[in-house]
C-alpha cells in the first residue's frame, strides 16, 4: 500500500518515551499536552500524531509505503509490513528508503476525523531508545 500528500500514521500500541517526559517535566500539570512525531534522520518527520492521540498524520512532502521486507512489495491495507519512504527534497532526495521499522496502515475512519490513512502500530527495530534530560 502506498499513501501520500498528508496520510495518516497511529501509535495506538505504544507511546515510547511519554511518561518519562511527562514524568520529568510535569508538563501534565502546566497544562501543556506533549504529542509524538516518528522521524528518521535521512528525511526528517514522517508523521506527526493527532489530537486523538490515535493517528499520526504523514508529513505532506512524503510518500510513505508499507512493504513486504525483503521483496519491497506493498501490503494490504491492515497489514504489517516495512515502512518505506521517499523524499523528493531537491538537497537530498531518498527515494524508497527502508526505514527498518514495522507498522500497518489502520483500515476504515481515522479516530482524529482526518480522511487520510492511520497508523495501527508501529514497532522499531533499528533502536527503541528514548533521550530525555
Amino acid at each position: 500500500m502506498v499513501t501520500s500528500a498528508g496520510s495518516c500514521l497511529a501509535l495506538p500500541e505504544r507511546r515510547v518515551g511519554l511518561e518519562i517526559i511527562h514524568q520529568k517535566t510535569g508538563c501534565v500539570e502546566r497544562g501543556v499536552a506533549v504529542l509524538q512525531c516518528y522521524a528518521i534522520a535521512e528525511t526528517g518527520v514522517i508523521a506527526y500524531e493527532s489530537d486523538a492521540k490515535e493517528g499520526m498524520i504523514v508529513n505532506e512532502t512524503l510518500i510513505v509505503e508499507i512493504v513486504r521486507p525483503g521483496t519491497g512489495d506493498p501490503v494490504a491495507e491492515g497489514e504489517v509490513g516495512e515502512v518505506v519512504v521517499t523524499s523528493f527534497n531537491p538537497d537530498y532526495p531518498m527515494i524508497r528508503l527502508g526505514t527498518g521499522d514495522l507498522s500497518a496502515f489502520m483500515t476504515g475512519a481515522s479516530p482524529c476525523g482526518n480522511i487520510r490513512h492511520s497508523f495501527v502500530s508501529y514497532h522499531l527495530l533499528n533502536t527503541d531508545a528514548v533521550s530525555s534530560r
